[in-house]
């Protein structure tokens, strides 16, 4: 991941921890497309690096996140906001669930390619930075 101005700083809470990573502008397809990057690849690898450099996943702990879990991405609109959340899953090494959490911040799209196809798996979506909920799994 290369990201010219990254802030990480995970604080725990009464509930769990509270992550912030700032300067993300990473993006990835709406779609799954076959040798291009995924926008939910994008999301779970910056989860990852938050966690790790926050000293909260440890080797061996892996992010998923989990077919028919919450997984909302909108484009905004001229003026508007866009907006992604996703929700996750930290796994051990045996397959035991460590923590929950959700995942969310504000969106952009780039819409070149999808004007010349008229292809909604064409769109690539983007993060600007990232706020994470995190929970130990009980």
């Amino acid at each position: 991941m290369t990201v010219s101005k990254r802030r990480d700083i995970c604080e725990p809470t009464e509930e769990g921890y509270i992550c912030e990573l700032g300067d993300i502008l990473e993006e990835g397809y709406l779609c799954v497309k076959k040798g291009k990057r995924f926008v939910d690849d994008v999301i779970r690898e910056n989860i990852e690096y938050a966690l790790r450099e926050g000293g909260l996943l440890k080797g061996g702990e892996r992010v998923i996140l989990p077919a028919g879990a919450l997984s909302e991405f909108t484009c905004p609109e001229w003026g508007e906001n866009g907006f992604y959340q996703n929700d996750f899953e930290v796994f051990d090494e045996r397959g035991n669930i460590v923590f929950i959490g959700t995942a969310y911040g504000p969106t952009y799209c780039l819409l070149d390619e999808y004007k010349k196809t008229k292809d909604p798996c064409d769109i690539i979506g983007g993060i600007y930075n990232m706020t994470i909920e995190l929970k130990r799994a009980r």
